[in-house]
């Protein structure tokens, strides 16, 4: 007996010998065929095709589903792993491994297959999975028998499931990686599909008009120019790194001024967009600043570069202070006092004018 495969998954074989009814199954793809010896040259077609998996995830800025996104340490990030049903689907367990910046949320998992709800008792959740080969996975979505066989050729069968982004995230480098494969038959499997989350920090250098590096100011950040919501951040454990706050740790008014010290300071866990960074407390003899700061983040960190320990203006947040009087700021409120003063001493100086005028001509 001779076997062989070709491109399209066919196994043909030749056999020949004793009048008697014979079957070939291929464990692999599920292929089936009988042979006798009035038929002995015989091409046997797969039953079953190999599935495929589509692994994404969702940019929140645009709600667009892809292969990378952006997000703050804190942020929940939606996946989704599209499986490409082959006929014979037997012993489907998605399998997923997180990196070590994304922590899984068991209460997100559901599935759909063909845009519609797949029932809570067609599939279950295990954390932590055992994963074929020897790989490890955060978790396991395992689908019964009974759903498997209603399965047909071109299903799509999708699984939807999120992570927060943690305080463990890859600051920008090689970010943070998701990858899913299917496992299916008798211990088969896919290939890996992966997804990538980053997130960036940015650097906050103080200095005076001679780029010289000035220590105690602080700063809080904001979404806006004027007003807004103050994007609050926390001390990491290192105690010089500053990373974005969660939303609980907001709420529970664990967020904290940053202190710059040493002339810089590190902040970490931010997505893409624009900030606002406002001075609260200047250095001792220097001016605060009187309007806050703009500074945008775009699929990178701003990192402060330094040559010859002179910092590099346009790298990092640069902050300058200046010393000396600080006059009113344009169209603010100490504009207006000092016009008023202004105006005051104008008119008195016209009065006194006009008397001294009508004096004179009474005396004259």
């Amino acid at each position: 007996m001779a076997i062989s495969t070709n491109d399209q998954d066919k196994l043909t074989g030749t056999f020949s010998g004793l009048s008697l009814g014979y079957y070939l199954v291929d464990s692999n793809v599920g292929a089936l065929c009988g042979l006798t010896t009035t038929n002995p040259d015989a091409s046997i077609n797969a039953k079953n095709g190999v599935p495929t998996v589509d692994k994404q995830v969702q940019e929140d800025s645009t709600e667009q589903w892809g292969t990378n996104n952006s997000a703050d340490i804190g942020q929940t990030v939606n996946f989704r792993v599209t499986i490409n049903v082959h006929a014979g689907a037997e012993n489907y367990v998605l399998h997923d491994k997180m990196s070590d910046g994304l922590t899984f949320d068991a209460n997100s998992v559901y599935a759909t297959l063909n845009n519609e709800a797949v029932d809570a008792e067609d599939f279950s959740v295990v954390v932590p999975g055992t994963c074929a080969n020897e790989e490890g996975c955060t978790f396991e979505v395992k689908f019964s028998k009974a759903f498997c066989d209603k399965l047909e050729t071109n299903d799509k069968l999708i699984v939807h499931y999120s992570a927060m982004l943690n305080r463990n995230a890859v600051v920008n480098g090689d970010g943070n990686p998701n990858e899913a494969w299917l496992e299916f038959g008798e211990d088969h499997t896919t290939t890996h599909d992966t997804t990538n989350t980053k997130t960036y920090g940015f650097d906050i250098v103080k200095t005076d008009s001679q780029n010289k590096l000035l220590d105690g100011a602080e700063f809080r950040i904001y979404d806006a120019a004027n007003g807004g919501n103050e994007v609050g951040v926390v001390l990491m454990d290192d105690g010089v790194t500053y990373r974005r706050a969660r939303a609980d740790e907001q709420a529970d008014g664990l967020n904290v001024p940053i202190v710059v010290e040493n002339g810089m300071i590190r902040v970490v866990g931010f997505d893409n967009g624009v900030y606002f960074l406002e001075e609260t407390v200047a250095p001792e003899g220097y001016n605060k600043l009187t309007a806050r700061q703009k500074f945008t983040i775009a699929d990178g960190n701003l990192d402060a570069v330094f040559n010859n320990d002179i910092f590099s203006t346009g790298s990092g947040v640069h902050v300058v202070n200046k010393t000396g009087s600080m006059l009113p700021e344009t169209g603010g409120t100490g504009t207006v006092i000092a016009i008023a003063i202004g105006l005051t001493a104008v008119l008195a100086a016209g009065v006194v004018l006009v008397t001294r005028k009508r004096v004179s001509k009474l005396e004259g």
